[in-house]
């Protein structure tokens, strides 16, 4: 069946996005949030631990709550701590996402695609630490998503 020019536009409007609170207040990042009309947050580290006040998986969720946005965590989405130790340069980087993209993420299929289902139903967003998406798994993740969407990613 091929499918017609407007079918196609339609569906290129979809779209999940991601977010690392880097450098943000709660403040900014949840109007951040709210100025993309998120409503629902995946949190994806593997330890939603923060030294960062409002950060961490129970302060974050309460926040959350606070704004009318869902929270889940899939910490097997993250990557362990001692994978992430000794990173200090774009080579790292290279290998640490080439090591997500072929040891992490064949092993957490079924978590992927409930990823994929809840953002064809809420209007979602993929959170991680970093602010610069380059330099965090969570755009590994997004281009799995991508592969399994006809949608677009947007990084805030």
């Amino acid at each position: 069946m091929v499918q017609s020019k407007a079918a196609t536009k339609i569906k290129k409007t979809h779209r999940f996005f991601t977010i690392g609170y880097e450098g943000l207040s709660v403040e900014d990042f949840f109007t951040k949030l709210s100025a993309a009309g998120v409503s629902c947050l995946i949190d994806v580290r593997r330890n939603p631990i923060s030294r960062k006040q409002g950060f961490s998986k129970k302060a974050l969720n309460s926040f959350c709550h606070e704004h009318d946005i869902s929270y889940y965590h899939y910490p097997n989405l993250g990557i362990p701590s001692d994978k992430r130790r000794d990173i200090k340069s774009k080579d790292d980087y290279y290998y640490l996402f080439k090591y997500y993209r072929e040891s992490i993420l064949p092993e957490v299929d079924q978590e992927v695609d409930d990823l994929a289902n809840i953002c064809t139903s809420a209007a979602t967003a993929l959170l991680c630490f970093e602010s610069d998406p380059e330099f965090c798994h969570r755009s590994c993740l997004a281009q799995e998503l991508l592969n399994r969407l006809d949608y677009r990613v947007v990084h805030l």
